[in-house]
């Protein structure tokens, strides 16, 4: 089990985020818009935290991914180990912020940002 965290631009509308994330993948990405902070905002992510892929086998239990980032231009999804979520948030906190993204946690339906 993971937590999982999605990340949408601030152009979309707050309300709708949580009915488009239990979308098919292909309605959503026709009900957010795609915004390239997206992208900047994971490679900044992805300098902290490396995808799985291109971890050594003996340094990847550090890191906070249950399964590697999926990034597109109209969101990113992360699923992040129970344990290392606070690590995450504290250090990833501040790129989301300076993107504004928003967040949507979807096992307690909550909003950040």
């Amino acid at each position: 089990m993971s937590f999982s965290l999605w990340l949408v631009s601030d152009k979309n509308d707050q309300k709708e985020i949580p009915s488009i994330y239990q979308m098919p993948e292909e309605q959503a990405v026709g009900k957010l818009i795609e915004d390239n902070r997206l992208i900047e905002a994971s490679q900044e992510l992805l300098e902290i935290y490396p995808p799985l892929e291109e971890l050594d086998d003996d340094i990847i239990d550090d890191s906070p991914w249950a399964s590697s980032p999926e990034i597109t231009a109209h969101w990113i999804h992360l699923a992040i180990s129970f344990s290392k979520v606070e690590m995450v948030f504290e250090n990833a906190g501040a790129i989301f912020e300076k993107y504004s993204l928003i967040g949507y946690d979807p096992q307690n339906y909550k909003i950040y940002g």
